[in-house]
Protein backbone atom coordinates (compact mmCIF):
# COMPACT_ATOMS: atom_id res chain seq x y z
CA UNK A 1 0.00 0.00 0.00
CA UNK A 2 1.51 3.37 -1.06
CA UNK A 3 2.42 5.85 2.08
CA UNK A 4 -0.44 8.77 0.98
CA UNK A 5 -2.94 6.54 0.22
CA UNK A 6 -5.73 6.29 3.04
CA UNK A 7 -6.58 3.24 4.75
CA UNK A 8 -10.17 1.98 3.79
CA UNK A 9 -13.59 1.29 5.84
CA UNK A 10 -12.70 -2.60 5.57
CA UNK A 11 -8.68 -2.19 6.18
CA UNK A 12 -9.67 0.08 9.51
CA UNK A 13 -12.53 -2.66 10.28
CA UNK A 14 -9.76 -5.41 9.99
CA UNK A 15 -7.55 -3.47 12.33
CA UNK A 16 -10.24 -2.75 14.93
CA UNK A 17 -10.99 -6.50 14.79
CA UNK A 18 -7.73 -8.01 15.54
CA UNK A 19 -4.49 -4.97 16.06
CA UNK A 20 -2.35 -7.86 17.36
CA UNK A 21 -3.12 -10.27 13.78
CA UNK A 22 0.19 -10.57 11.21
CA UNK A 23 -2.38 -9.37 8.68
CA UNK A 24 -2.80 -5.93 10.57
CA UNK A 25 0.82 -5.45 11.09
CA UNK A 26 1.00 -3.00 7.51
CA UNK A 27 -2.52 -1.18 8.67
CA UNK A 28 -1.00 -0.23 12.15
CA UNK A 29 1.94 0.88 10.58
CA UNK A 30 -0.10 3.11 8.30
CA UNK A 31 -2.05 4.22 11.51
CA UNK A 32 1.16 5.70 13.07
CA UNK A 33 2.12 8.04 10.10
CA UNK A 34 -1.40 9.07 8.87
CA UNK A 35 -3.61 11.35 11.45
CA UNK A 36 -6.24 11.06 8.96
CA UNK A 37 -6.68 7.48 9.07
CA UNK A 38 -6.50 7.60 13.14
CA UNK A 39 -8.98 10.13 13.65
CA UNK A 40 -11.21 8.08 11.27
CA UNK A 41 -10.42 4.68 13.02
CA UNK A 42 -11.14 6.84 16.84
CA UNK A 43 -14.30 8.02 14.92
CA UNK A 44 -15.06 4.24 13.90
CA UNK A 45 -14.28 2.83 16.94
CA UNK A 46 -16.44 5.36 19.25
CA UNK A 47 -19.27 4.17 16.71
CA UNK A 48 -18.71 0.62 17.31
CA UNK A 49 -18.71 0.50 20.73
CA UNK A 50 -21.88 2.92 20.98
CA UNK A 51 -23.58 0.29 19.12
CA UNK A 52 -22.63 -2.34 21.31
CA UNK A 53 -24.77 -1.29 24.12
CA UNK A 54 -27.64 -1.11 21.87
CA UNK A 55 -30.43 -3.78 22.97
CA UNK A 56 -31.99 -6.74 21.12
CA UNK A 57 -35.44 -5.57 21.32
CA UNK A 58 -34.77 -2.63 19.30
CA UNK A 59 -33.54 -5.32 16.51
CA UNK A 60 -36.54 -7.10 16.64
CA UNK A 61 -39.24 -3.87 16.67
CA UNK A 62 -40.27 -3.33 13.15
CA UNK A 63 -41.83 0.30 13.20
CA UNK A 64 -44.12 0.30 9.80
CA UNK A 65 -42.91 4.39 8.98
CA UNK A 66 -39.12 2.94 9.26
CA UNK A 67 -40.27 0.53 6.17
CA UNK A 68 -41.79 3.05 3.84
CA UNK A 69 -38.52 4.96 3.96
CA UNK A 70 -36.18 3.80 1.87
CA UNK A 71 -32.33 2.51 3.37
CA UNK A 72 -30.85 5.54 1.60
CA UNK A 73 -33.30 8.00 3.39
CA UNK A 74 -32.89 6.09 6.96
CA UNK A 75 -29.25 6.68 6.79
CA UNK A 76 -29.55 10.03 5.57
CA UNK A 77 -32.03 10.96 8.48
CA UNK A 78 -29.59 8.91 11.06
CA UNK A 79 -26.45 11.16 10.39
CA UNK A 80 -28.58 13.95 10.46
CA UNK A 81 -29.60 13.46 13.40
CA UNK A 82 -33.44 13.45 12.24
CA UNK A 83 -34.56 10.51 13.76
CA UNK A 84 -35.11 9.91 17.22
CA UNK A 85 -36.25 6.80 19.50
CA UNK A 86 -37.39 3.55 18.04
CA UNK A 87 -36.57 4.56 13.87
CA UNK A 88 -32.98 5.55 15.57
CA UNK A 89 -32.57 2.23 17.36
CA UNK A 90 -33.34 0.25 14.33
CA UNK A 91 -31.28 2.43 12.19
CA UNK A 92 -28.11 1.64 14.48
CA UNK A 93 -28.74 -1.76 14.64
CA UNK A 94 -29.11 -2.50 10.71
CA UNK A 95 -25.21 -0.11 10.89
CA UNK A 96 -23.80 -2.36 13.22
CA UNK A 97 -25.28 -5.48 11.99
CA UNK A 98 -24.23 -4.69 7.87
CA UNK A 99 -21.17 -3.48 7.33
CA UNK A 100 -22.35 -2.35 4.15
CA UNK A 101 -24.73 -0.16 5.81
CA UNK A 102 -22.06 1.16 8.13
CA UNK A 103 -20.16 1.94 5.16
CA UNK A 104 -22.86 3.78 4.12
CA UNK A 105 -23.32 6.33 6.97
CA UNK A 106 -19.72 7.03 6.96
CA UNK A 107 -19.41 7.76 3.21
CA UNK A 108 -22.38 10.12 3.79
CA UNK A 109 -21.61 11.63 7.14
CA UNK A 110 -17.54 12.45 5.53
CA UNK A 111 -19.73 14.01 2.43
CA UNK A 112 -23.33 15.11 3.85
CA UNK A 113 -21.60 18.78 4.16
CA UNK A 114 -20.88 19.18 0.72
CA UNK A 115 -24.25 17.43 -0.05
CA UNK A 116 -26.41 19.95 1.33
Amino acid sequence: MPSEAHLSIDDLNTYLNAPDKAAAADLGHHLIRCEDCRSRMRDLALMRRHHRDLTASAADAVDPDLNRMSAEQALERYVDGRLSGEHRAQVETKIVNDPAAMRSALHYARHSAAMH
